[in-house]
């Protein structure tokens, strides 16, 4: 079954900020968004470069964590600076939630570690020869390094929706290779990739996703979530 992780920011919040978890939890994420950096030591809630003469209006990650902690959601923890995902991690075992967490973005170097689940980034800039969508040469190349299992901590990949074709996400399907695709608000981009069965769809709409996710299961027979 595919998760819903809900995007920093869904449903109109502001991200980072308690209204915005609080508002993904009640919407039915499996799993929700927080952007973090690091300064002094303490991890922060924040898309952009942290302001210090305003610390005092971000969350720190405990708060967050405490919010999301009695739900039993996930947390993808999206690091937006390397040195923010040890301080990170240990914090999250500190609390006991490490298994409930995943990373994406600059996991960097540090990610090397096998109690840390990450999906790495896959950005077309990066790709050589990467126009539109990824070819199937480099997806192959994708699946071979996730196969070789040199990262203990390499879990998937973390892809824009739009790079992928029907083909290429069977192809990572037929492979075993897990995916987190961002940022999904087209009901008809939500419709295909839960068709096609990703592991991780992140949202802005999350109360509407959820309920294509219902729908599609209910017509299948299955339990709802």
């Amino acid at each position: 079954m595919t998760k819903i992780t809900a995007h920093a920011g869904c449903e109109g919040t502001p991200k980072g900020t308690r209204e915005n978890i609080e508002t993904a939890l009640r919407c039915g994420a499996d799993a929700v968004e927080v952007d973090l950096r690091l300064l002094n030591g303490e991890v922060y809630l924040s898309h952009d470069a942290l302001r210090e003469e305003a610390l005092e209006t971000y969350l720190t990650l405990r708060q967050a964590l405490e919010l999301i902690g009695p739900s039993g959601a996930e947390i993808n923890c999206d690091i937006k600076e390397a040195v923010a995902l040890p301080a990170a991690f240990r914090i999250l075992k500190n609390m006991g939630m490490e298994r409930r967490a995943f990373f994406t973005g600059e996991t960097g170097a540090a990610a090397k570690d096998p109690g840390l689940r990450c999906f790495r980034n896959v950005e077309c800039p990066l790709l050589s020869g990467c126009e539109e969508t990824l070819a199937e040469e480099e997806v192959r190349r994708l699946i071979a390094g996730y196969r070789s299992q040199r990262d203990p901590s390499l879990a998937g990949f973390n892809i824009e929706y739009g790079l992928l074709t029907a083909e290429t996400m069977a192809l990572f399907s037929a492979q075993g290779v897990p995916l987190s695709c961002w940022l999904v608000n087209d009901g008809l981009a939500i419709r295909q990739l839960l068709e096609a069965g990703v592991d991780y769809l992140t949202t802005d709409c999350v109360r509407s996703a959820a309920a294509l996710r219902a729908r599609k299961m209910e017509a299948a027979g299955l339990p709802r979530p």
